[in-house]
This record gives C-alpha cells, structure tokens and sequence, in this order.
C-alpha cells in the first residue's frame, strides 16, 4: 500500500510539474510594441503542445536548416535569425525566471519560429481569412526576408490559417465559434477576433502578459469569436 501510495505521489508530482513547465514557456515572452498577436499566440501555442523545442527539428550548418512538420524546408541563416530577433519586438522582460536554465534556450525557438514564419511567406506565400464554405484565398509571396518580416511585424496576416506558417495542422481541420459552452482546456488552442489573437492555457488566456479567464464577454480589449486548436 504504502509503494503504491508512493507511485501516485510520483505520477502526481511528474503532472504537476509538466504542468507547471508548460505554462512557464506560455509566459515566457509577450507581445511588445508590434501589431504580431497572430505569431506569438502560434508560437506559444505550438510550444505549450509540442514542447519549446519540438516545433521543428532543424541542423546548424552555418545556417539553420529547418524542417517543419509538414515536410517544407526552409534555411534561415544567422543575420536573418538576428533581424528577427530584432524585430520581434517579443517583450521578455521578468516574466519568465522560473524557466532557469531553460531561459535561454525557449528564446532562441521563439526566436528561429518567428524567422521561420517570415521565411515561409517570403518563399510560399500566405493565405487570407477562411470564407463561409472554409475556403481560404492563397496570396503570392512576400518578396525579400526583410520585407516578409516587415509584414508579420507591423501588419500581421489572417489568424485563420497561421499553423501553415510553421507546417502545422489544426484538430479536425476546422475553425470553430467560440460560444463559452465548455472551458478551452486543450493545448495548442488559439483564441481571436478579427483584432487579435492570443494563446490559451487551461481556459485562461494571455493579454499582453495577465492571464485572465477566457469569456464570452469583452476582455483584453476583444470579443473573441473563434478558435483553433493545434493537432
């Protein structure tokens, strides 16, 4: 009795902890001065399902060759990685100590998946708001790395279809209305109206930092209509 006692304990306490770590990388940046709210809610979102650094595999050679899950190749190099960096304007500042030594390494993916989402659409395009039947109108490419992340900086793109950005896939390949029914505990789950994305954690959701209960009702500045969640 008292090793199975034990064992709970133990399972218990590794949840827990797994819990804990998850929505520390949740809080670990934040939307700065940059109209981005789409690209950190994905960021986030796919670090709270995935894991930090399991969004994508990649290689350092030189550059950084990225293979998304999707199959798409994409090949940042470090100057691209230091403009994004730059210009992400991901505010990092107190809010993520209980990461310790992980710090660092959970800035450096949101900072490579923010360079990747510049480089899809400088090579492959994008895709604007689904319409009734689902569908979604794809846009040429953004000429230029520099002026991709010029775009997803100061302008943003359409939330419904921002998973392709990082080769990623949504449950059920479907947008669904958000009605306040039942609670948005899924991982992955990306909550937005058509002025702003944010990323969900256990029905809370993350505005500019606070995390604050999701509702049906205006909070963070928004009534959030639909969400998504990562597959």
């Amino acid at each position: 009795m008292k090793k199975s006692f034990l064992l709970i304990a133990f399972l218990a306490s590794s949840v827990l902890s797994r819990s804990q770590n998850e929505f520390s990388i949740a809080k670990s940046f934040r939307q700065g001065n940059a109209n981005n709210c789409a690209s950190v809610a994905l960021i986030k979102a796919a670090m709270v399902k995935y894991g930090y650094n399991k969004i994508f595999s990649y290689k350092k050679s030189g550059n950084y060759d990225v293979d998304l899950k999707d199959g798409t190749k994409l090949i940042i190099s470090q100057d691209e990685l230091n403009l994004a960096s730059a210009s992400s304007h991901f505010d990092t500042t107190g809010i993520y100590r209980k990461l310790g030594s992980k710090r660092d390494s959970v800035l450096f993916y949101a900072y490579l998946s923010y360079a990747c989402i510049a480089k899809y659409i400088s090579e492959y395009g994008y895709w604007g708001c689904a319409d009734d039947e689902g569908g979604s109108v794809h846009i040429e490419k953004i000429q230029e790395f520099k002026n991709a992340l010029s775009f997803i900086t100061n302008t943003s793109f359409c939330t419904d279809n921002c998973y392709r950005l990082l080769g990623l896939k949504i449950k059920e390949n479907k947008i669904v209305d958000y009605t306040g029914e039942s609670p948005l505990n899924e991982k992955g789950t990306i909550l937005y109206s058509k002025a702003h994305a944010v990323v969900v954690y256990n029905n809370q959701l993350d505005c500019h930092g606070q995390w604050m209960p999701v509702s049906t009702k205006k909070v963070c500045r928004n009534v959030f209509k639909w969400y998504i969640v990562l597959e």
